[in-house]
């Protein structure tokens, strides 16, 4: 009987839908000298029963593609060609996650997962060109992420290539935000404007500033009922 129950075991072991129920990788992924950034929200999503990397880097170090290599070399690790691997980008992290995506060597699991991206400004920085303007800034800044976000130009970044259409993408941003460089909603430093796309997403808004808003329960909130059900996407 001890036998026959092992083998029912093993059968069901091997069969697809077995093979498929892994849970899926869920990839937290900071902001611009904010390595603490996703600290509450990788508490939070962990006793919710989530398989949480809090992945860190150091984000002055390099420029944001080569941030992206880094990044694609650690998806290559925790890739699992039946199990889709979800992201959560602060900033410039959802850059950083756009060319990791749009890299040679990016997985295919982690192009069909979903994705958050939090007050990341895919279509520029103002504020970052502004500040960039002072010498002793740029020192801050540093000649590699920081630069890419001092230097490049309105609309851009999309030379970073696009978000695959096999992902669901939700977009965050926050409105809580007194800036005088910004006309429209912003959360202080990345205006609602910057972090739109132009390829099918959700778009949220949370009425809090960017230093906060990981840490809004809004937020989470609104990231972990978009892992739990299915939006429909949407152009802003």
């Amino acid at each position: 009987m001890k036998i026959f129950a092992f083998l029912i075991f093993l059968a069901l072991q091997a069969h697809p839908l077995m093979a498929n129920s892994k849970k899926e990788k869920l990839i937290l992924i900071h902001g611009f000298m904010n390595h603490r950034s996703m600290n509450s929200m990788n508490g939070i999503f962990r006793k919710n029963g989530h398989d949480v990397e809090n992945y860190k880097y150091k984000s002055r170090d390099k420029t944001i593609k080569a941030h992206a290599k880094d990044l694609v070399a650690r998806l290559n690790a925790l890739s699992d060609i039946n199990t889709p691997i979800n992201f959560v980008a602060f900033s410039l992290g959802g850059l950083v996650l756009k060319a990791a995506l749009n890299h040679p060597d990016c997985p295919d699991s982690a192009k069909h997962g979903k994705i958050t991206l939090i007050s990341s400004p895919t279509n520029g920085s103002k504020i970052a060109r502004v500040l960039g303007k002072a010498g002793w800034i740029r020192k801050i800044f540093g000649a590699g992420s920081g630069k890419d976000l001092y230097s490049t130009p309105e609309g851009g970044f999309s030379h970073l290539g696009d978000f695959p259409k096999t992902a669901k993408v939700l977009v965050i941003s926050g409105t809580f935000g007194f800036n005088p460089l910004f006309e429209g909603r912003n959360d202080g430093k990345v205006a609602v404007s910057e972090s739109c796309l132009k390829t099918p997403h959700h778009h949220e808004y949370v009425n809090a500033g960017h230093s906060w808003i990981c840490k809004d329960i809004k937020t989470i909130n609104l990231i972990d009922k978009f892992f739990k059900e299915t939006l429909n996407n949407c152009t802003f």
